[in-house]
């Protein structure tokens, strides 16, 4: 009897501690999606080291969101650190390959770190993976005047100058 008893009080306990697991990983959850939506709205008020804070604080509470991590990204483009910008991709695409978004910020984040044939391999990724919005985002024209331009700049690249072709010849 007493043992019935204990085993009761015992399974009892468990069940307490795994419902109120639940409502924790719920309650993180939630919260997780309001620090992001926290970093959205900094990052429409150019707020971007601010923004930053937020979508790290999502991804702690729930890094399996592949949003968090692009978002994260956009707020490191904008501070121009491209390193950070690129490692958040990075995760953001192990999560989910074939996410248009990070596979286009990738492609920008490997030109300014002077990758140009990972850039043009990420963007030709996006324009498999969601064509309409490669095409709404990078009108055509305006790469190839930027390509152009940093073309100029950097005249010895020799995979500039390839790019440059592929994209003209679109």
């Amino acid at each position: 009897m007493v043992f019935s008893k204990m085993r009761i009080l015992f399974f009892f306990i468990i069940f307490f501690l795994l419902v109120v697991q639940g409502l924790a990983k719920d309650y993180q959850i939630d919260l997780a999606k309001n620090y992001n939506q926290v970093g959205l709205d900094k990052f429409r008020q150019k707020e971007y080291k601010s923004a930053e804070l937020f979508f790290s604080q999502a991804i702690a509470l729930n890094p399996k969101i592949k949003h968090y991590y692009n978002n994260l990204a956009v707020a490191y483009i904008h501070q121009k650190k491209y390193k950070k910008a690129l490692d958040s991709l990075k995760i953001c695409q192990s999560l989910d390959p074939f996410y248009a978004k990070a596979l286009s910020n990738l492609a920008l984040v490997s030109f300014h770190l002077f990758r140009f044939k990972e850039a043009y391999y990420y963007y030709q990724k996006a324009v498999v993976a969601n064509r309409s919005y490669v095409e709404e985002r990078f009108k055509l024209s305006k790469v190839i005047k930027y390509v152009e331009k940093t073309s100029e700049d950097y005249p010895q690249n020799e995979d500039l100058r390839l790019i440059l072709g592929v994209l003209k010849k679109q």
